[in-house]
């Protein structure tokens, strides 16, 4: 019944720009559970692909997902990743950063694809430490894109990554804001995006107090 009910209905929710505050947080909250439950390792796969097909799968010339769209999708797929064992999440990144590096949708697909990534990682990094995985690099490749909106979703990777792991991010961050020039402005965008962050990190810890 939740496959043939549930989830269709939830994949449908995931293309509106409106899905924000506690619809969205209700749909993270789904597929986590889902991931968690006995049968979960087993589902896991089918479910991600769902997901990622929202955009890859998307028919060709048909109109593009905001990026409220990408990062609620994105989100989705970060709680999924959260409940599964460590080697498959690792095994998820590594499939990640491959896609980001040498896409295997279509070439009119590719901005959306690899926005729908970045945001991915981005998602995954602001829970666990990536520092371990070259996502800087493959990031930051992403600054030279002729899209604005891929540069955006870069840079707000790039900051999503240092609340995980602000020990390696943080410090290049900084660093790149004082020796850049041409991309300056995304570094900058990557450190609001992490100042951001760790603000609602400490309000909620302090209305949980």
């Amino acid at each position: 019944a939740l496959r043939e009910h549930v989830l269709p209905r939830a994949m449908a929710l995931l293309h509106s720009p409106l899905l924000q505050g506690a619809a969205r947080a209700s749909l993270r909250r789904l597929f986590a559970v889902l991931t968690a439950h006995p049968s979960g390792p087993s589902m896991f796969p089918t479910l991600l692909r769902q997901l990622l097909d929202i955009v890859y799968a998307a028919p060709p010339g048909g109109a593009t997902l905001s990026r409220q769209s990408l990062v609620s999708i994105a989100q989705c797929v970060s709680s999924l990743c959260e409940a599964v064992d460590p080697a498959t999440h690792s095994s998820t990144v590594q499939t990640f950063i491959r896609e980001l590096e040498a896409p295997t949708c279509p070439p009119a697909q590719t901005d959306q694809v690899k926005m729908l990534l970045l945001h991915c990682v981005g998602e995954m990094g602001k829970s666990r430490d990536l520092s371990s995985f070259a996502l800087d690099k493959v990031i930051v490749a992403s600054f030279s894109s002729a899209s604005e909106e891929a540069k955006g979703a870069a840079s707000q990777a790039l900051g999503s990554l240092a609340v995980g792991a602000a020990h390696k991010y943080l410090p290049y961050i900084l660093q790149q804001v004082q020796s850049q020039t041409e991309h300056r402005y995304l570094y900058l965008q990557a450190l609001r995006q992490l100042i951001s962050l760790k603000a609602l990190e400490g309000g909620a810890a302090a209305g949980g107090a």
